[in-house]
């Protein structure tokens, strides 16, 4: 009798020379597409960060997409996967994606973030028309998901894995003023739940992680607490062109030495509630 092939956890194939293959091949792919978007973008005259060059790209975004990329590939069980260098289902999606955000984006009405202020004080009518028939769509896909999965019999653990991870990537942050819920974040967050292995559940997967792409390659991997998270940083690093901001606490005169600690002034969110902000910032 032939020896029954002993299957081993998903997490012990992560190790396999094949999973390592796979994960370069995914990672080679992304950064070619990042570069591609970043450039068709711009030929085009798209919507586009005009500061934002490769070289900040690579100088300050690139170890955290690097991270993105390593957290997409295992929730997303890509090491399961035949590959990603495939024209159906992964790379022609994942075009579209790349795409998609930066075409449509040039509608009137797209030209809009999602975030609390935004939503509340300035999404015209039509958005949420928009946004109404993306999330029936976006419901729809789910249920097609939540049901293969009990198909499967492995539903219970990917609706633990879905909680856990919208608990750690959502709920600390949703409640703030600040909080940008970027297109480069949603679709890294819900594209690695499509993670089943029929054909549409990973032309999912790609398309999602074709706009995380091109949310990169437009405007950078930015914060999602937006301007809180950098002026927290700037403070606490004491940055020398946060001096403009404010006075040294314990000193009234003009000098200022090095050692002098400095009293920042709060940073002033804005308000969704009465539609306030302070300057031109917006979330």
């Amino acid at each position: 009798a032939e020896p029954q092939r002993v299957l081993s956890p998903w997490f012990m194939r992560l190790f396999e020379s094949s999973s390592s293959i796979k994960l370069i091949k995914f990672f080679v792919v992304t950064i070619c597409f990042i570069v591609a978007t970043y450039h068709i973008v711009r030929w085009c005259d798209f919507e586009h960060d005009e500061e934002y060059s490769m070289s900040d790209f690579i100088l300050y975004d690139f170890n955290l997409v690097t991270l993105d990329i390593v957290s997409f590939f295992v929730v997303g069980r890509l090491f399961e996967r035949n590959g990603v260098d495939v024209v159906h289902p992964f790379l022609f999606p994942m075009a579209m994606g790349c795409l998609f955000p930066s075409v449509s984006a040039e509608l009137w009405f797209m030209q809009h973030s999602f975030s609390m202020y935004e939503v509340m004080c300035r999404w015209p009518w039509e958005l949420f028309v928009f946004v109404f028939l993306a999330v029936f769509l976006g419901g729809a896909l789910a249920v097609s998901h939540l049901k293969y999965a009990y198909k499967l019999r492995i539903l219970p653990s990917r609706l633990v894995e879905a909680c856990l991870l919208s608990s750690m990537l959502i709920l600390p942050y949703a409640s703030n003023p600040n909080f940008h819920f970027h297109h480069w974040y949603a679709s890294w967050m819900l594209g690695m739940h499509s993670n089943l292995p029929s054909w549409w559940s990973k032309a999912t997967l790609a398309f999602l992680w074709g706009q995380y792409m091109n949310g990169i390659a437009v405007w950078g991997r930015d914060p999602i607490l937006t301007c809180a998270y950098s002026f927290q940083i700037s403070t606490n690093l004491q940055c020398p062109y946060m001096q403009c901001y404010t006075i040294p606490s314990n000193s009234t005169d003009d000098a200022i030495d090095d050692d002098t600690p400095y009293n920042y002034a709060d940073f002033v969110a804005p308000s969704w509630h009465n539609c306030s902000a302070e300057g031109n910032y917006i979330p």
